[in-house]
Protein backbone atom coordinates (compact mmCIF):
# COMPACT_ATOMS: atom_id res chain seq x y z
CA UNK A 1 0.00 0.00 0.00
CA UNK A 2 0.98 3.67 0.00
CA UNK A 3 3.68 4.92 2.31
CA UNK A 4 5.86 8.00 2.48
CA UNK A 5 8.74 7.71 0.02
CA UNK A 6 11.61 9.95 -1.00
CA UNK A 7 11.10 13.59 -0.17
CA UNK A 8 7.80 12.83 1.58
CA UNK A 9 6.08 11.86 -1.68
CA UNK A 10 3.52 9.09 -1.80
CA UNK A 11 5.03 5.76 -2.75
CA UNK A 12 3.44 2.47 -3.71
CA UNK A 13 5.26 -0.80 -3.29
CA UNK A 14 4.87 -3.32 -6.10
CA UNK A 15 6.88 -6.43 -5.34
CA UNK A 16 10.51 -5.32 -5.28
CA UNK A 17 9.69 -2.13 -7.19
CA UNK A 18 8.85 1.10 -5.40
CA UNK A 19 7.01 3.80 -7.32
CA UNK A 20 7.27 7.42 -6.23
CA UNK A 21 4.82 10.11 -7.17
CA UNK A 22 4.67 13.79 -6.35
CA UNK A 23 0.97 13.75 -5.54
CA UNK A 24 0.44 16.41 -8.25
CA UNK A 25 -1.81 15.67 -11.20
CA UNK A 26 -1.33 16.71 -14.80
CA UNK A 27 -3.94 19.20 -15.99
CA UNK A 28 -6.07 18.31 -19.00
CA UNK A 29 -7.45 20.66 -21.64
CA UNK A 30 -10.44 21.60 -19.47
CA UNK A 31 -8.34 21.97 -16.32
CA UNK A 32 -9.49 18.67 -14.85
CA UNK A 33 -6.88 16.43 -13.29
CA UNK A 34 -5.65 13.56 -15.43
CA UNK A 35 -4.07 10.51 -13.91
CA UNK A 36 -0.57 9.76 -15.14
CA UNK A 37 0.19 6.12 -15.73
CA UNK A 38 2.88 3.95 -17.17
CA UNK A 39 3.86 0.43 -18.06
CA UNK A 40 6.93 -1.44 -16.93
CA UNK A 41 7.97 -3.94 -19.59
CA UNK A 42 10.34 -6.67 -18.45
CA UNK A 43 11.50 -9.91 -20.01
CA UNK A 44 14.44 -11.97 -21.12
CA UNK A 45 16.70 -10.87 -23.95
CA UNK A 46 14.94 -11.41 -27.27
CA UNK A 47 11.49 -11.68 -25.66
CA UNK A 48 10.12 -8.77 -27.70
CA UNK A 49 10.22 -5.89 -25.21
CA UNK A 50 11.51 -3.39 -27.78
CA UNK A 51 9.02 -4.59 -30.41
CA UNK A 52 6.18 -4.25 -27.91
CA UNK A 53 7.23 -0.73 -26.82
CA UNK A 54 7.64 0.34 -30.43
CA UNK A 55 4.14 -0.96 -31.22
CA UNK A 56 2.53 0.76 -28.24
CA UNK A 57 4.29 4.03 -29.03
CA UNK A 58 3.13 3.83 -32.67
CA UNK A 59 -0.45 2.90 -31.75
CA UNK A 60 -0.81 5.70 -29.21
CA UNK A 61 0.69 8.25 -31.60
CA UNK A 62 -1.88 7.20 -34.24
CA UNK A 63 -4.61 7.82 -31.65
CA UNK A 64 -3.22 11.32 -31.12
CA UNK A 65 -2.17 10.71 -27.54
CA UNK A 66 0.14 13.52 -26.43
CA UNK A 67 2.75 13.27 -23.71
CA UNK A 68 3.88 9.74 -24.42
CA UNK A 69 7.34 9.16 -23.02
CA UNK A 70 9.66 6.17 -23.29
CA UNK A 71 12.08 5.53 -20.42
CA UNK A 72 14.89 3.01 -20.93
CA UNK A 73 16.27 1.48 -17.73
CA UNK A 74 18.35 -1.20 -19.49
CA UNK A 75 22.02 -0.16 -19.39
CA UNK A 76 22.91 -3.02 -21.77
CA UNK A 77 20.43 -2.24 -24.55
CA UNK A 78 22.04 -1.75 -27.93
CA UNK A 79 19.56 0.06 -30.17
CA UNK A 80 15.95 1.08 -30.48
CA UNK A 81 13.63 1.80 -33.39
CA UNK A 82 12.47 4.87 -31.47
CA UNK A 83 13.98 7.63 -29.36
CA UNK A 84 14.01 7.20 -25.59
CA UNK A 85 12.99 10.30 -23.65
CA UNK A 86 15.02 9.16 -20.65
CA UNK A 87 17.85 6.70 -21.17
CA UNK A 88 19.86 5.20 -18.31
CA UNK A 89 22.74 4.76 -20.77
CA UNK A 90 23.21 8.53 -20.52
CA UNK A 91 24.16 7.90 -16.88
CA UNK A 92 25.85 4.50 -17.08
CA UNK A 93 26.37 2.08 -19.98
CA UNK A 94 27.05 -1.64 -19.51
CA UNK A 95 29.37 -1.88 -22.53
CA UNK A 96 31.52 0.99 -21.23
CA UNK A 97 31.59 -0.55 -17.75
CA UNK A 98 32.64 -3.92 -19.22
CA UNK A 99 35.55 -2.35 -21.07
CA UNK A 100 36.63 0.06 -18.34
CA UNK A 101 36.45 -2.35 -15.39
CA UNK A 102 37.13 -5.62 -17.27
CA UNK A 103 33.81 -7.11 -16.15
CA UNK A 104 31.68 -9.70 -17.88
CA UNK A 105 28.11 -9.02 -19.02
CA UNK A 106 26.52 -10.04 -15.72
CA UNK A 107 29.04 -8.16 -13.58
CA UNK A 108 28.61 -5.02 -15.65
CA UNK A 109 24.82 -5.17 -15.28
CA UNK A 110 25.11 -5.54 -11.51
CA UNK A 111 27.51 -2.57 -11.44
CA UNK A 112 25.17 -0.45 -13.58
CA UNK A 113 22.08 -1.19 -11.49
CA UNK A 114 23.97 -0.43 -8.27
CA UNK A 115 25.24 2.78 -9.87
CA UNK A 116 21.69 3.79 -10.81
CA UNK A 117 20.52 2.95 -7.29
CA UNK A 118 23.20 5.27 -5.88
CA UNK A 119 22.19 8.03 -8.33
CA UNK A 120 18.39 7.90 -8.14
CA UNK A 121 18.22 11.69 -7.97
CA UNK A 122 19.44 11.69 -11.61
CA UNK A 123 16.48 9.49 -12.56
CA UNK A 124 14.02 11.57 -10.54
CA UNK A 125 15.28 14.75 -12.21
CA UNK A 126 14.92 13.19 -15.66
CA UNK A 127 11.38 11.99 -14.94
CA UNK A 128 10.29 15.34 -13.48
CA UNK A 129 11.52 17.01 -16.67
CA UNK A 130 9.12 15.04 -18.86
CA UNK A 131 6.27 17.51 -18.41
Amino acid sequence: GPDRGLGGHDAVRCGAVRWHGTGREAKGKKGKGMVRFGQVVVGAAGAGKTTYCNGVKHLLSLEGRPNLFVVNLDPASENYAYECDVDVRDLVCARTVQEEYKLGPNGSLVYCIEYLENHLEWLHTQLRGLG
